[in-house]
């Protein structure tokens, strides 16, 4: 016992308990942020400062939270003293080919910052009406996408140039099932000319016969209540939740066709470019229960705009005239895009 006692590992400073062992990372944030107060130019080499190794080259995926971006790292290996004192970036995501990519970048660089804002008015079954607030951020709408991924290409056995019906009103779970759809390569087209289709409570009865359903209904959750003359189907936020929180691995081809109507389809890329050029929150009100069909516009307002500007949507859900300027106000929205 002795001997045991003799040979373990002291600090003079804890007695026998182990010191902690050092973090590199952190070594290399206090040594640039030492030397940005002090004057030093960043591109000056101090050999004695600890070294981190490049990363990149690394891949990012949604299934290893170390295997991230550095918001505060820049293309010469330094890193911006602002951004490590904060811990926070106001830089907009690069430019993406493709939605699983947007998806990741988003994530990485904007953590829990809130990517899709509810707002909701209306009643709900355990309690009377009133501003009811639900927020998404980033990582969260990931997460939510990662397991939706699984669910579409293992239980619907749907891949890259497969079709899956979507009509449902501005929701975020409308954006998860729109980014997990995308995330796989599928093209989303109206539930009508598709044998597995999500729709909303509204809206089943434009559904082909024998289609396969899940349920996306106006609850903070996505779920509501169900008319039992309408086709048996699980809602869809209560579907997702066995599957794992780590994504697929995703096709990443920006022609991958998105969205398709009786006329037009729209790619990736394409649909990518067109939330481009905002930023600033906007705003988007609905009635409850509107029965919306496909629209790429649409889509990509409540699903892509985020992930492109770094900016969030939020969508208010009966909610009175009186509380819109209380709301915009205090979720700074800058502009409002068109009554759904």
């Amino acid at each position: 016992a002795m001997m045991m006692r003799r040979n373990r590992p002291r600090s003079h400073a804890t007695g026998d308990r182990r010191r902690p062992k050092e973090n590199p990372r952190d070594s290399v944030a206090i040594w640039h942020v030492f030397l940005q107060l002090h004057g030093r130019r960043r591109d000056t080499p101090c050999e004695d400062a600890p070294q981190r190794p490049d990363r990149a080259d690394a891949s990012i995926g949604l299934d290893d939270p170390d295997d991230r971006l550095d918001p505060a790292r820049r293309e010469d290996g330094s890193r911006d003293a602002a951004v490590v004192l904060t811990g926070l970036t106001s830089a907009r995501p690069g430019s993406s080919e493709d939605v699983a990519t947007a998806l990741e970048q988003a994530r990485t660089l904007l953590g829990q910052r809130p990517a899709i804002t509810v707002h909701h008015g209306t009643a709900s079954p355990t309690g009377p009406a009133g501003d009811r607030r639900l927020e998404q951020g980033f990582a969260s709408l990931a997460g939510w996408v990662a397991k939706g991924s699984h669910l579409i290409r293992d239980e619907l056995g749907l891949g890259p140039g497969d079709e899956l019906g979507l009509t449902a009103p501005a929701s975020w779970p409308v954006a998860t099932v729109a980014l997990a759809a995308w995330w796989v390569g599928v093209t989303l087209v109206p539930a009508a000319a598709a044998e597995v289709a999500v729709v909303h409570t509204a809206s089943g009865g434009g559904t082909a016969a024998g289609a396969t359903l899940l349920w996306v209904g106006d609850a903070m959750d996505g779920t509501g209540t169900l008319d039992a003359s309408r086709p048996w189907g699980e809602w869809w936020t209560e579907a997702v939740i066995p599957f794992p929180d780590h994504a697929p691995v995703p096709p990443r081809d920006g022609g991958l066709v998105a969205v398709r109507d009786a006329d037009t389809s729209h790619s990736q890329r394409a649909l990518l470019e067109t939330v481009n050029d905002a930023s600033g929150v906007i705003g988007l009100t609905r009635r409850p229960s509107a029965t919306t069909s496909i629209d790429a516009a649409a889509l990509a307002l409540i699903a892509l705009r985020p992930l492109v500007t770094a900016s969030a949507t939020v969508v208010l859900v009966d909610v009175d005239d009186a509380s819109l300027e209380r709301i915009a106000a205090s979720e700074r929205i800058a502009s409002w895009a068109p009554r759904a």
